[in-house]
């Protein structure tokens, strides 16, 4: 069990985490000229993306079942957080519209409940990080903030995230990505130009993978690949 030094606490989930995480295949989000596409490889019939409203779009690595932590408290995984997300944005229509739901607000809330199980002695992390990805009228107006699994909360300025078990994982992809783009940029892009390059990116060199993708279109319609 953790130990009750805050410090200590926090090394010992930093550790757990990232052995949790190392195993985990990368996803990748960007923003293009017809909508908001994410893509990574396929987990069988568990699913990493999913739809939480007409315009926002969830992308996660880690953990997918519950677990029991300390006094059989149940720990969401994967799966619990994208279910909180759509509950969290289910409530907020029955007071104001969908309309009204935005990624910043969903975001930050979701961040605060990670950061408290985080900062808990006596819980266990949750071990997922995750991407909440906005579309609007125009890629310049999309937002996608990353969750990391201690609870802090980033919002990406570029037109893609990347998100992986590993910091090497993260940098080689970043490269990658950078490479197959040149001089281009994915709001320049139709969406199948887009998932051409990031599955490219996404296939280990001599290999054959199967994908999930997920496309957030600007007409608000999502779909799977």
């Amino acid at each position: 069990m953790f130990s009750y030094n805050l410090r200590e606490v926090l090394i010992q989930k930093d550790e757990l985490i990232r052995e949790k995480l190392s195993k985990s295949r990368p996803i990748v989000a960007a923003s293009t000229r017809d909508g908001l596409v994410l893509v990574t490889e396929s987990a069988g019939t568990r699913k990493k993306i999913w739809p939480v409203s007409s315009k926002i779009v969830f992308g996660g690595i880690g953990e997918f079942t519950d677990f029991k932590g300390v006094g059989s408290v149940r720990i969401p995984g994967l799966e619990g957080i994208q279910d909180i997300a759509v509950k969290l944005v289910s409530t907020h229509v029955l007071q104001y519209s969908e309309e009204d739901v935005h990624v910043d607000s969903l975001a930050l809330v979701l961040g605060s409940l990670i950061r408290k199980i985080y900062i808990d002695p006596k819980r266990f992390p949750i071990c997922v990080k995750f991407l909440l990805a906005e579309v609007n009228s125009t890629p310049e107006q999309d937002k996608i903030f990353v969750v990391s699994p201690s609870g802090i909360l980033t919002q990406i300025e570029s037109s893609y995230a990347v998100l992986a078990g590993t910091d090497e994982t993260y940098s080689s992809l970043e490269q990658k990505i950078k490479q197959h783009l040149a001089d281009r940029r994915f709001e320049e892009l139709d969406i199948e130009t887009a998932i051409d390059i990031l599955k490219k990116v996404l296939t280990p060199e001599g290999q054959e993978i199967r994908f999930e993708v997920g496309i957030q279109s600007r007409d608000k319609k999502f779909q799977r690949r």
